[in-house]
């Protein structure tokens, strides 16, 4: 939707309240690809492959989220 100020808030708090969420980390360094932050973008992708815990698809639905991170996504 464009928000990407408000999009990095959001996962910021995201992550300040489970810091092992691997897909938040993923949807940041998204962002921050998109606005040009590739450094940190690159430390996110390090920190969601690590919140992966070796393994290769978390899926969230047992949190209520209809999302499936995948090791290769990442």
């Amino acid at each position: 939707m464009g928000q990407l100020d408000m999009a990095m808030r959001a996962l910021d708090l995201t992550i300040a309240k489970d810091e092992r969420l691997a897909v938040a980390f993923f949807q940041r360094a998204a962002v921050m690809m998109q606005i040009d932050r590739l450094e940190e973008a690159l430390s996110d992708c390090i920190w969601a492959q690590k919140h992966m815990r070796g393994n290769a698809v978390i899926d969230y639905r047992q949190l209520g989220l209809r999302y499936k991170l995948y090791s290769w996504q990442v």
